[in-house]
Protein backbone atom coordinates (compact mmCIF):
# COMPACT_ATOMS: atom_id res chain seq x y z
CA UNK A 1 0.00 0.00 0.00
CA UNK A 2 1.43 3.11 -0.72
CA UNK A 3 0.01 7.01 0.31
CA UNK A 4 1.50 10.08 -0.74
CA UNK A 5 0.85 13.91 0.72
CA UNK A 6 1.62 16.73 -0.35
CA UNK A 7 2.97 18.66 3.22
CA UNK A 8 3.94 21.90 1.66
CA UNK A 9 5.33 23.03 -1.66
CA UNK A 10 8.87 21.86 -0.55
CA UNK A 11 7.81 18.46 0.75
CA UNK A 12 6.36 15.94 -0.01
CA UNK A 13 5.76 12.53 2.17
CA UNK A 14 5.16 8.80 1.03
CA UNK A 15 4.58 5.97 2.94
CA UNK A 16 5.04 2.19 1.56
CA UNK A 17 3.67 -0.68 3.58
CA UNK A 18 3.74 -4.44 2.68
CA UNK A 19 3.08 -8.02 3.60
CA UNK A 20 4.04 -11.21 2.16
CA UNK A 21 3.10 -14.94 3.06
CA UNK A 22 4.00 -18.14 0.87
CA UNK A 23 4.15 -21.66 1.15
CA UNK A 24 5.92 -24.28 -1.36
CA UNK A 25 7.04 -27.73 -1.53
CA UNK A 26 10.07 -28.68 -3.62
CA UNK A 27 10.54 -32.57 -4.23
CA UNK A 28 13.50 -33.39 -5.95
CA UNK A 29 13.88 -37.60 -7.17
CA UNK A 30 17.59 -37.84 -8.10
CA UNK A 31 17.46 -41.10 -9.53
CA UNK A 32 14.86 -40.14 -11.40
CA UNK A 33 12.77 -43.47 -11.13
CA UNK A 34 9.82 -45.12 -9.10
CA UNK A 35 11.63 -46.46 -5.58
CA UNK A 36 12.68 -43.82 -2.75
CA UNK A 37 16.55 -44.11 -3.86
CA UNK A 38 18.00 -40.48 -3.60
CA UNK A 39 15.15 -38.44 -3.09
CA UNK A 40 14.68 -35.23 -1.45
CA UNK A 41 11.15 -33.55 0.34
CA UNK A 42 11.26 -30.36 1.51
CA UNK A 43 8.79 -27.43 2.64
CA UNK A 44 9.19 -24.29 2.75
CA UNK A 45 7.27 -21.39 4.37
CA UNK A 46 8.22 -17.10 4.40
CA UNK A 47 6.62 -14.60 5.65
CA UNK A 48 7.35 -10.71 5.92
CA UNK A 49 6.25 -7.41 6.83
CA UNK A 50 8.35 -3.64 6.13
CA UNK A 51 7.15 -0.39 6.65
CA UNK A 52 9.58 2.62 4.65
CA UNK A 53 8.85 6.30 5.01
CA UNK A 54 10.14 9.01 2.70
CA UNK A 55 10.55 12.70 2.71
CA UNK A 56 11.06 14.27 -0.18
CA UNK A 57 12.67 17.84 -1.12
CA UNK A 58 12.04 19.74 -4.15
CA UNK A 59 11.34 23.45 -4.22
CA UNK A 60 12.99 23.97 -7.38
CA UNK A 61 16.22 25.18 -6.65
CA UNK A 62 19.25 23.76 -6.87
CA UNK A 63 18.82 21.07 -4.03
CA UNK A 64 16.37 18.47 -4.15
CA UNK A 65 16.13 14.93 -2.64
CA UNK A 66 15.00 12.30 -0.29
CA UNK A 67 15.29 11.52 3.30
CA UNK A 68 13.53 8.18 4.93
CA UNK A 69 13.24 5.22 7.06
CA UNK A 70 13.14 1.44 7.03
CA UNK A 71 11.62 -1.17 8.67
CA UNK A 72 11.86 -5.09 7.82
CA UNK A 73 10.57 -8.03 10.11
CA UNK A 74 10.51 -11.56 8.60
CA UNK A 75 10.83 -15.17 8.90
CA UNK A 76 12.00 -17.44 6.63
CA UNK A 77 12.61 -21.39 7.18
CA UNK A 78 11.28 -25.08 6.45
CA UNK A 79 11.52 -28.78 6.65
CA UNK A 80 14.04 -31.21 4.27
CA UNK A 81 13.94 -34.82 4.34
CA UNK A 82 16.54 -36.32 2.49
CA UNK A 83 16.92 -39.50 1.20
CA UNK A 84 20.42 -40.47 -0.06
CA UNK A 85 20.92 -44.39 -1.65
CA UNK A 86 18.12 -45.33 0.50
CA UNK A 87 20.65 -46.20 3.47
CA UNK A 88 21.12 -42.52 4.53
CA UNK A 89 18.28 -40.69 6.39
CA UNK A 90 18.34 -37.47 7.62
CA UNK A 91 16.37 -33.68 8.16
CA UNK A 92 17.28 -30.17 7.91
CA UNK A 93 14.78 -28.19 10.05
CA UNK A 94 15.29 -24.64 10.54
CA UNK A 95 14.57 -21.07 10.20
CA UNK A 96 15.79 -17.88 9.82
CA UNK A 97 14.20 -14.31 12.04
CA UNK A 98 15.54 -11.42 10.78
CA UNK A 99 14.77 -7.44 11.68
CA UNK A 100 15.92 -4.92 9.98
CA UNK A 101 16.13 -0.89 10.42
CA UNK A 102 17.83 1.27 8.01
CA UNK A 103 17.96 5.39 7.48
CA UNK A 104 18.94 6.94 3.80
CA UNK A 105 19.57 9.85 2.17
CA UNK A 106 20.28 10.28 -1.29
CA UNK A 107 20.30 14.06 -3.15
CA UNK A 108 21.38 15.86 -5.91
CA UNK A 109 22.94 19.61 -6.33
CA UNK A 110 23.41 21.52 -9.24
CA UNK A 111 26.35 23.49 -9.46
CA UNK A 112 25.69 25.08 -12.72
CA UNK A 113 23.32 24.75 -15.70
CA UNK A 114 25.30 21.66 -16.78
CA UNK A 115 26.86 19.92 -13.49
CA UNK A 116 24.96 18.22 -10.67
CA UNK A 117 26.54 16.54 -8.11
CA UNK A 118 25.15 13.52 -6.46
CA UNK A 119 25.25 11.96 -3.05
CA UNK A 120 23.82 9.46 -0.85
CA UNK A 121 24.37 7.27 1.93
CA UNK A 122 22.14 4.00 3.55
CA UNK A 123 22.71 2.77 7.23
CA UNK A 124 21.70 -0.30 8.24
CA UNK A 125 21.28 -2.68 11.53
CA UNK A 126 19.99 -6.32 10.77
CA UNK A 127 19.48 -8.72 13.51
CA UNK A 128 19.46 -12.13 12.59
CA UNK A 129 18.43 -15.12 14.53
CA UNK A 130 18.82 -18.45 13.21
CA UNK A 131 17.79 -21.60 14.73
CA UNK A 132 18.17 -25.38 13.43
CA UNK A 133 17.59 -28.57 14.36
CA UNK A 134 19.49 -30.99 11.81
CA UNK A 135 19.40 -35.40 12.41
CA UNK A 136 19.95 -38.50 11.05
CA UNK A 137 17.40 -41.27 10.90
CA UNK A 138 17.17 -44.79 11.30
CA UNK A 139 15.44 -45.35 8.15
CA UNK A 140 12.77 -42.96 5.77
CA UNK A 141 9.85 -43.02 8.31
CA UNK A 142 12.09 -40.11 10.42
CA UNK A 143 10.82 -40.86 13.38
CA UNK A 144 13.82 -42.95 15.52
CA UNK A 145 16.96 -40.23 15.51
CA UNK A 146 20.38 -41.53 15.88
CA UNK A 147 22.30 -39.18 15.30
CA UNK A 148 22.18 -35.16 15.47
CA UNK A 149 24.15 -33.40 12.82
CA UNK A 150 23.45 -29.47 14.23
CA UNK A 151 21.24 -28.55 17.20
CA UNK A 152 21.38 -24.24 17.27
CA UNK A 153 19.79 -21.35 18.00
CA UNK A 154 22.47 -18.04 17.94
CA UNK A 155 21.75 -14.28 16.97
CA UNK A 156 23.96 -11.62 15.57
CA UNK A 157 23.41 -8.30 14.16
CA UNK A 158 24.67 -7.04 11.20
CA UNK A 159 25.48 -3.21 10.19
CA UNK A 160 26.30 -1.26 6.80
CA UNK A 161 27.14 1.97 5.95
CA UNK A 162 26.78 2.25 2.49
CA UNK A 163 27.69 5.67 0.73
CA UNK A 164 27.14 6.59 -3.15
CA UNK A 165 28.89 10.01 -4.78
CA UNK A 166 28.45 10.82 -8.16
CA UNK A 167 28.20 13.28 -10.86
CA UNK A 168 26.08 14.21 -14.00
CA UNK A 169 26.78 16.45 -16.99
CA UNK A 170 25.17 17.92 -19.49
CA UNK A 171 27.34 17.39 -22.62
CA UNK A 172 24.05 19.16 -24.75
CA UNK A 173 20.29 19.26 -24.73
CA UNK A 174 20.14 15.39 -25.56
CA UNK A 175 23.17 13.97 -24.13
CA UNK A 176 24.28 13.27 -20.60
CA UNK A 177 27.15 11.79 -19.41
CA UNK A 178 27.69 10.12 -15.76
CA UNK A 179 29.72 8.84 -13.32
CA UNK A 180 29.33 6.94 -9.81
CA UNK A 181 30.68 5.01 -6.97
CA UNK A 182 28.81 2.97 -4.68
CA UNK A 183 28.27 0.15 -2.32
CA UNK A 184 26.35 -2.80 -1.88
CA UNK A 185 25.53 -4.24 1.12
CA UNK A 186 24.15 -8.50 1.44
CA UNK A 187 23.73 -9.34 5.27
CA UNK A 188 25.71 -11.91 6.77
CA UNK A 189 23.42 -14.85 8.13
CA UNK A 190 23.20 -18.74 9.75
CA UNK A 191 23.45 -21.50 7.47
CA UNK A 192 20.27 -23.94 8.69
CA UNK A 193 21.61 -27.16 7.00
CA UNK A 194 24.63 -27.03 8.92
CA UNK A 195 26.95 -30.25 9.78
CA UNK A 196 28.25 -28.96 13.11
CA UNK A 197 29.99 -32.29 14.02
CA UNK A 198 32.03 -32.54 11.43
CA UNK A 199 32.53 -28.92 10.59
CA UNK A 200 31.65 -26.87 13.62
CA UNK A 201 32.33 -23.68 11.50
CA UNK A 202 28.87 -24.61 9.85
CA UNK A 203 26.50 -23.62 12.47
CA UNK A 204 28.82 -20.27 13.08
CA UNK A 205 27.33 -17.17 11.14
CA UNK A 206 29.20 -16.22 7.59
CA UNK A 207 29.96 -12.13 7.61
CA UNK A 208 27.92 -9.57 4.59
CA UNK A 209 28.95 -9.23 1.31
CA UNK A 210 29.93 -6.37 0.13
CA UNK A 211 30.43 -4.89 -3.50
CA UNK A 212 32.20 -1.43 -4.59
CA UNK A 213 31.71 -0.79 -7.88
CA UNK A 214 32.13 2.50 -10.08
CA UNK A 215 30.41 3.24 -13.64
CA UNK A 216 30.47 5.83 -15.97
CA UNK A 217 28.15 5.96 -19.12
CA UNK A 218 26.23 8.26 -21.09
CA UNK A 219 22.46 8.60 -21.96
CA UNK A 220 21.17 10.36 -25.11
CA UNK A 221 17.92 10.97 -27.05
CA UNK A 222 19.12 11.53 -30.84
CA UNK A 223 17.89 11.78 -33.93
CA UNK A 224 15.34 14.16 -33.05
CA UNK A 225 13.95 12.07 -30.50
CA UNK A 226 14.13 8.85 -32.82
CA UNK A 227 16.28 7.14 -30.83
CA UNK A 228 17.23 6.46 -27.05
CA UNK A 229 20.68 5.20 -26.53
CA UNK A 230 22.14 4.83 -23.19
CA UNK A 231 25.63 2.82 -22.55
CA UNK A 232 27.64 2.16 -19.48
CA UNK A 233 31.11 0.43 -18.70
CA UNK A 234 31.75 -0.34 -14.74
CA UNK A 235 34.50 -1.86 -13.06
CA UNK A 236 33.43 -3.66 -9.39
CA UNK A 237 35.07 -5.35 -6.52
CA UNK A 238 33.50 -8.19 -4.08
CA UNK A 239 34.90 -8.79 -1.00
CA UNK A 240 33.54 -12.44 1.36
CA UNK A 241 31.23 -13.45 -1.54
CA UNK A 242 28.34 -15.58 -0.19
CA UNK A 243 28.51 -18.86 -1.64
CA UNK A 244 25.84 -21.82 -1.05
CA UNK A 245 27.27 -25.42 -2.18
CA UNK A 246 27.50 -29.41 -1.51
CA UNK A 247 30.63 -30.28 0.54
CA UNK A 248 31.39 -33.91 0.54
CA UNK A 249 33.05 -35.44 3.79
CA UNK A 250 33.80 -38.72 5.07
CA UNK A 251 31.55 -40.22 7.60
CA UNK A 252 32.92 -42.98 9.05
CA UNK A 253 36.65 -42.37 8.45
CA UNK A 254 37.40 -45.06 6.20
CA UNK A 255 38.97 -42.33 3.86
CA UNK A 256 35.97 -42.39 1.41
CA UNK A 257 33.70 -38.94 0.78
CA UNK A 258 30.17 -40.67 1.42
CA UNK A 259 28.18 -38.16 3.16
CA UNK A 260 27.83 -34.40 2.12
CA UNK A 261 25.74 -31.69 3.39
CA UNK A 262 24.79 -27.50 1.94
CA UNK A 263 26.93 -25.72 3.52
CA UNK A 264 26.86 -21.50 3.31
CA UNK A 265 30.06 -19.77 3.69
CA UNK A 266 32.14 -16.54 2.88
CA UNK A 267 34.30 -18.09 -0.02
CA UNK A 268 36.89 -15.15 -1.01
CA UNK A 269 36.76 -12.52 -3.17
CA UNK A 270 35.80 -11.28 -6.59
CA UNK A 271 36.27 -8.79 -9.28
CA UNK A 272 34.12 -7.92 -12.00
CA UNK A 273 33.95 -5.71 -14.98
CA UNK A 274 31.89 -5.01 -18.00
CA UNK A 275 29.87 -3.24 -20.48
CA UNK A 276 25.99 -2.68 -21.43
CA UNK A 277 24.03 -0.57 -24.36
CA UNK A 278 20.56 -0.30 -24.88
CA UNK A 279 18.56 1.24 -27.48
CA UNK A 280 15.07 2.07 -28.42
CA UNK A 281 14.01 3.18 -31.26
CA UNK A 282 10.57 4.68 -32.73
CA UNK A 283 10.52 6.36 -36.59
CA UNK A 284 8.89 9.27 -37.07
CA UNK A 285 8.06 7.69 -40.32
CA UNK A 286 6.54 4.95 -39.17
CA UNK A 287 4.64 5.54 -36.05
CA UNK A 288 3.10 2.15 -36.06
CA UNK A 289 6.34 0.42 -35.52
CA UNK A 290 9.29 0.55 -32.90
CA UNK A 291 12.24 -1.79 -32.23
CA UNK A 292 14.91 -1.75 -28.72
CA UNK A 293 17.82 -4.11 -27.77
CA UNK A 294 20.23 -4.58 -25.19
CA UNK A 295 23.88 -5.59 -25.38
CA UNK A 296 25.96 -6.11 -22.26
CA UNK A 297 29.18 -8.01 -21.52
CA UNK A 298 29.84 -9.60 -18.11
CA UNK A 299 33.92 -10.80 -16.92
CA UNK A 300 32.96 -11.89 -13.22
CA UNK A 301 36.01 -14.08 -11.90
CA UNK A 302 37.29 -14.46 -8.13
CA UNK A 303 40.83 -13.14 -7.24
CA UNK A 304 41.68 -16.89 -6.52
CA UNK A 305 40.19 -20.27 -5.64
CA UNK A 306 37.19 -19.39 -3.40
CA UNK A 307 37.70 -20.38 0.29
CA UNK A 308 41.41 -20.42 0.12
CA UNK A 309 41.96 -21.29 3.96
CA UNK A 310 41.80 -25.07 3.13
CA UNK A 311 38.98 -25.70 5.44
CA UNK A 312 37.48 -28.24 3.32
CA UNK A 313 34.80 -26.03 1.51
CA UNK A 314 34.36 -24.90 -1.73
CA UNK A 315 37.28 -25.47 -4.21
CA UNK A 316 36.92 -23.55 -7.14
CA UNK A 317 37.05 -20.52 -9.51
CA UNK A 318 33.88 -20.60 -10.33
CA UNK A 319 30.89 -18.10 -10.48
CA UNK A 320 27.68 -19.51 -11.04
CA UNK A 321 24.94 -18.15 -12.96
CA UNK A 322 27.32 -14.90 -14.91
CA UNK A 323 27.10 -15.59 -18.30
CA UNK A 324 30.04 -13.64 -20.67
CA UNK A 325 27.20 -12.49 -22.85
CA UNK A 326 23.84 -11.23 -22.74
CA UNK A 327 21.70 -9.69 -25.88
CA UNK A 328 18.10 -9.36 -26.87
CA UNK A 329 16.10 -7.58 -29.61
CA UNK A 330 12.54 -6.65 -29.80
CA UNK A 331 10.02 -5.51 -32.72
CA UNK A 332 6.97 -3.74 -31.28
CA UNK A 333 3.84 -2.87 -33.17
CA UNK A 334 0.45 -0.61 -32.52
CA UNK A 335 -2.47 -0.31 -34.93
CA UNK A 336 -5.82 0.78 -34.30
CA UNK A 337 -8.44 -1.91 -35.28
CA UNK A 338 -12.29 -1.65 -34.31
CA UNK A 339 -11.54 1.84 -32.87
CA UNK A 340 -9.16 0.46 -30.03
CA UNK A 341 -5.67 -0.44 -29.56
CA UNK A 342 -3.78 -3.51 -30.97
CA UNK A 343 -0.30 -3.68 -29.77
CA UNK A 344 2.05 -6.75 -30.78
CA UNK A 345 5.93 -7.49 -29.91
CA UNK A 346 8.21 -10.54 -31.27
CA UNK A 347 11.91 -11.29 -30.82
CA UNK A 348 14.32 -13.01 -28.48
CA UNK A 349 16.79 -13.53 -26.13
CA UNK A 350 20.28 -14.68 -25.90
CA UNK A 351 22.10 -15.84 -22.84
CA UNK A 352 26.19 -16.84 -23.35
CA UNK A 353 27.18 -20.36 -21.64
CA UNK A 354 27.03 -20.50 -17.44
CA UNK A 355 27.68 -22.36 -15.02
CA UNK A 356 24.95 -23.59 -12.73
CA UNK A 357 26.63 -25.12 -9.68
CA UNK A 358 30.10 -23.68 -8.16
CA UNK A 359 31.66 -27.04 -6.85
CA UNK A 360 34.92 -28.19 -8.49
CA UNK A 361 34.97 -30.87 -11.13
CA UNK A 362 32.58 -31.89 -13.28
CA UNK A 363 29.57 -29.38 -13.52
CA UNK A 364 26.08 -28.90 -15.25
CA UNK A 365 26.35 -25.94 -17.46
CA UNK A 366 23.82 -23.97 -19.59
CA UNK A 367 25.12 -23.49 -23.02
CA UNK A 368 24.12 -20.29 -24.75
CA UNK A 369 21.18 -20.15 -27.13
CA UNK A 370 18.63 -17.82 -28.19
CA UNK A 371 14.99 -17.91 -26.65
CA UNK A 372 11.69 -16.22 -28.71
CA UNK A 373 8.92 -14.84 -27.30
CA UNK A 374 5.97 -12.78 -28.79
CA UNK A 375 2.58 -11.47 -27.74
CA UNK A 376 -0.42 -9.56 -28.86
CA UNK A 377 -3.09 -7.61 -26.99
CA UNK A 378 -6.43 -5.71 -28.16
CA UNK A 379 -7.38 -2.17 -26.25
CA UNK A 380 -11.07 -1.60 -26.48
CA UNK A 381 -11.96 2.21 -26.92
CA UNK A 382 -12.75 3.19 -23.40
CA UNK A 383 -9.61 1.91 -22.41
CA UNK A 384 -11.15 -0.32 -19.85
CA UNK A 385 -10.78 -4.03 -21.31
CA UNK A 386 -7.38 -5.93 -22.12
CA UNK A 387 -7.79 -9.19 -23.94
CA UNK A 388 -4.18 -10.81 -24.79
CA UNK A 389 -2.08 -13.78 -25.57
CA UNK A 390 1.40 -14.31 -24.76
CA UNK A 391 3.96 -16.77 -25.89
CA UNK A 392 7.07 -18.29 -24.46
CA UNK A 393 9.90 -19.85 -25.75
CA UNK A 394 8.25 -20.44 -28.83
CA UNK A 395 10.86 -22.59 -30.51
CA UNK A 396 10.40 -25.26 -26.90
CA UNK A 397 14.40 -24.90 -26.49
CA UNK A 398 15.51 -27.33 -23.57
CA UNK A 399 17.74 -25.09 -21.01
CA UNK A 400 18.75 -25.98 -17.39
CA UNK A 401 18.33 -23.40 -14.66
CA UNK A 402 19.77 -25.04 -11.76
CA UNK A 403 22.39 -27.96 -11.65
CA UNK A 404 23.37 -30.09 -8.83
CA UNK A 405 26.92 -31.89 -8.78
CA UNK A 406 27.20 -34.64 -5.72
CA UNK A 407 30.74 -36.83 -6.85
CA UNK A 408 29.98 -38.55 -3.37
CA UNK A 409 26.49 -39.85 -4.52
CA UNK A 410 27.00 -40.15 -8.44
CA UNK A 411 24.78 -37.00 -8.72
CA UNK A 412 25.31 -35.03 -11.78
CA UNK A 413 22.14 -33.11 -12.70
CA UNK A 414 19.95 -30.30 -13.25
CA UNK A 415 16.49 -28.30 -13.51
CA UNK A 416 15.05 -27.33 -17.11
CA UNK A 417 12.98 -24.43 -17.47
CA UNK A 418 9.44 -23.64 -18.49
CA UNK A 419 9.11 -25.60 -22.51
CA UNK A 420 6.68 -23.52 -24.73
CA UNK A 421 3.91 -21.56 -22.77
CA UNK A 422 1.37 -20.02 -24.53
CA UNK A 423 -0.84 -17.76 -21.79
CA UNK A 424 -4.14 -15.82 -22.70
CA UNK A 425 -5.04 -13.11 -20.78
CA UNK A 426 -7.98 -10.62 -19.77
CA UNK A 427 -7.61 -7.16 -18.03
CA UNK A 428 -10.22 -5.13 -16.73
CA UNK A 429 -9.27 -1.45 -15.49
CA UNK A 430 -11.84 0.38 -13.05
CA UNK A 431 -10.01 3.71 -13.28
Amino acid sequence: MVINSKLNSAWKFKSISAYRKSDSKNNIDFDTTAARITDVIATYYDKQKSQEFQFIYDQGTKLNGVLGAYYFDGEAGGLVKNIFLNRIFGTTDGKTLTKSYAVFGDGSYAVNSKLNFNAGLRLTSEKKNGIAFNAGYTNDTFKVVNAVTANYDKSKTFSSIAPKVGLDYKVSDKIMAYGSLSRGFKSGGFNVRAQSTVFPKSAEPFNDETLDVGEIGLKSTLMDGQLTLNTAVFDGKYKDIQVSTFTAYDSNGDGIEDAFFGNFLNAGNASMKGAEVEFDSAPHTATWFGVNGFVSYLDLKPDGFLDANHDHFVDTQVITNAPHWTTGLHLNFDFPVMKGLLTASVGGAYRDNSVLTNEGGQYPGRPGQPIYDAWVSWLTPDAKWRFGINGKNLTNKGYLTNGYNIPSLGILTGSYGAPRTVLATIERRFF
